[in-house]
């Protein structure tokens, strides 16, 4: 993998002298920034690389859309100039070529990037950890511009992604709650069963005690499942208004 430096515009010879391979190294290089940057994101989100671009195709998109344009809006601009300056013949019709596989570059690119950010992210078996700050030396020399990512997730995915945390704890929780209420139900029934027969202590506390037990856990399950679904309403309504 060799990502691009996205922080200056991409680098190519004159019209005239940029071959398919050098578009081809460097759109490729685009692809892996944007492997690399889902891959950082994955770790900071604690899940699989690959997940995240099946889950997230909106951000994945328009990441890649902001990838072709980095590599290919100044490439096709100045190559039209190049190709309308030349006189009719066979420097036109060179011309005419060399801007006929720039196109075809640049409509394929979105395929070919996905194609090769999926094998990239595949070969990655676990998150990345996201990576620390570094304390950089006050120094007096300008600092290099740091370009925007192109993969950058938006406070709807955000707001999504919550949203499903949210809904497995109150899954979660209506579960806890029903399996304590089971216990203190089971814990009634043989006590009341057994109440005539029973000699004081032994099996009649223990189905006393699982009673108590079961009671407890099903009121703070059943109290935690309030909070979580009180707490995904909030979120669906800032998901309506945004």
């Amino acid at each position: 993998m060799r990502p691009a430096d996205i922080s200056r515009p991409a680098s190519f010879a004159r019209p005239a002298y940029v071959k398919k391979d050098d578009v081809a190294e460097i759109a490729q290089g685009a692809a892996d920034t944007i492997a690399k940057q889902i891959a950082g994101y994955a770790g900071q989100i604690r899940q699989a690389p690959i997940t995240v671009f099946r889950e997230e195709p909106a951000m994945v998109d328009r990441a890649i859309e902001q990838a072709r344009a980095w590599v290919f809006d100044d490439l096709l601009r100045e190559t039209e100039v190049w190709a309308q300056s030349q006189p009719q013949g066979s420097a036109h019709q060179m011309a005419i070529e060399q801007l006929t596989m720039m196109r075809a570059l640049h409509d394929g690119f979105a395929a070919s990037a996905r194609h090769r950010i999926e094998g990239v992210l595949e070969a990655c078996t676990a998150p990345m950890p996201g990576t620390p700050p570094v304390a950089r030396a006050q120094s007096a020399t300008p600092a290099a511009p740091v370009a925007p990512p192109l993969f950058a997730p938006t406070a709807k995915s955000e707001a999504y992604r919550s949203l499903l945390r949210v809904q497995q704890a109150t899954r979660r929780c209506a579960i806890w709650a029903s399996v304590h209420a089971g216990i203190c139900v089971v814990g009634l029934f043989i006590s009341i069963l057994t109440y005539e027969s029973a000699a004081p202590g032994g099996r009649y506390v223990v189905w006393w005690g699982a009673i108590v037990f079961g009671a407890i856990n099903c009121i703070r399950y059943g109290i935690a499942y309030s909070r979580n679904r009180a707490a995904a309403a909030q979120i669906e309504q800032r998901i309506g208004a945004s």
